[in-house]
């Protein structure tokens, strides 16, 4: 495996990178590029490979602003966090806006159709606010802090990532995950 050499002055090509300097974030990039190649390679969620090297760089140039302490292995730890959640937030917006065009088209053929709804568009919104409220009934079933756990969880964040952001230990998160699993009568898999 081949290593990329770090160079020397590294803190002075951050602090350039971070006052807008797009030879020094380009620099810096070239150094995360396995990185945020196997970010990209682990999304369920495939966009464009220029678009997602182009999402790769702003977070690395958010990352930079937001450092504290300008060092290397900082940066390092930091910018892989964020890509990761950068990746994840990506895919909660591609969700938010699926579920949005769904309303716009339902409204879209309300109106073309006089008001109306064909009967097949009738019977799968009937179906999906059944849906939605046995699962609120199910959902009755859990503790307040079972409930913030599954809404992470089921958010794309693994058992470890819920129970960090929960303040938790990580057997505490496997715990959860069994509660759920024997409360609601499923199995859980954590990919």
């Amino acid at each position: 495996m081949m290593v990329k050499r770090v160079p020397d002055d590294i803190e002075d090509i951050m602090k350039d990178a971070r006052n807008g300097d797009a030879i020094a974030l380009t620099t810096i990039s070239s150094q995360f590029n396995g990185l945020i190649w196997r970010e990209y390679a682990r999304q369920d969620l495939r966009i464009n490979p220029s678009d997602w090297y182009s999402e790769a760089q702003y977070v690395l140039y958010r990352a930079l602003a937001s450092l504290r302490l300008f060092t290397w292995p900082t940066l390092v730890t930091y910018y892989e966090k964020a890509l990761r959640h950068h990746a994840q937030q990506i895919w909660r917006l591609e969700y938010r806006v699926d579920a949005s065009f769904e309303t716009v088209a339902m409204e879209d053929e309300k109106r073309a159709n006089g008001g109306r709804l064909e009967e097949n568009t009738v019977i799968y919104y009937e179906e999906k606010q059944h849906i939605k409220t046995s699962l609120q009934a199910v959902l009755s079933k859990l503790t307040p802090k079972e409930r913030q756990f599954l809404k992470l969880w089921i958010s794309g964040y693994k058992v470890e990532e819920c129970a960090e952001m929960l303040h938790r230990s990580k057997s505490w998160g496997y715990l959860m995950r069994r509660n759920i699993q024997i409360k609601l009568s499923v199995e859980l898999h954590d990919d």
